[in-house]
């Protein structure tokens, strides 16, 4: 069993609404996380927003939280399930989203971005489980690497820092869901962890 990763810390987001599946998409990683003999997340520095409480205000409460509570030496994530949208803008659609009223509701990415900017800690990973993700990692600057990593890539995340954005769509594309969970957490072995072998 993994020791506390004491310096970890999530945000972790599942609109619900007409995407039940993204409830138990969050609960699932937010799970992992908090597992002792997983990931082993203190359960206070695991923030799981859903349904209601997964709201524009709440979200961007909780990356700052994030922001405010992660330090230097941190290991952050944060990982939304929802609805994204190019307009040709991008935005996360949170809980009680209109599309009447993007600017007044959604979560724009550049807000986004500048949320994600201010966290200070060297290891940030960004799981973005909506259509359209990959127009969110473009918004905020970040070139998209296709797989296998290129090996400058591969040694960066070797020395232990950096931000990494992992899309579950190209930014023309739409994310699927499943049943139980998305077809990205399927694929990612999420909710079907036992499967495999912990490094590290």
């Amino acid at each position: 069993m993994p020791e506390t990763c004491v310096q970890g810390y999530a945000v972790v987001v599942g609109v619900g609404a007409d995407l039940p599946v993204t409830v138990d998409d969050a609960a699932a990683v937010a799970d992992l996380l908090r597992d002792p003999s997983r990931c082993a997340y203190p359960p206070d520095q695991v923030r799981l927003l859903t349904d209601e409480g997964a709201h524009r205000d709440a979200v961007l409460s909780a990356l700052d939280w994030l922001a405010e509570a992660a330090g230097p030496n941190a290991t952050a994530l944060v990982y939304f399930s929802g609805h994204g949208l190019e307009t040709p803008d991008y935005y996360l659609m949170p809980y009680g989203y209109a599309l009447a009223d993007l600017p007044g509701i959604a979560t724009p990415g550049t807000v986004f971005t500048e949320r994600l900017r201010a966290v200070r800690a060297r290891k940030l990973l960004v799981l973005l489980d909506c259509c359209h993700a990959g127009g969110q990692a473009e918004a905020k600057g970040l070139p998209g690497v296709k797989s296998p990593l290129p090996p400058s890539v591969a040694a960066e995340l070797g020395r232990g820092g950096g931000r990494v954005v992992i899309a579950s769509s190209r930014k023309d594309e739409v994310s699927w869901t499943g049943q139980p969970y998305s077809v990205f957490l399927e694929a990612a072995g999420v909710p079907r962890i036992e499967k495999y072998t912990m490094v590290g």
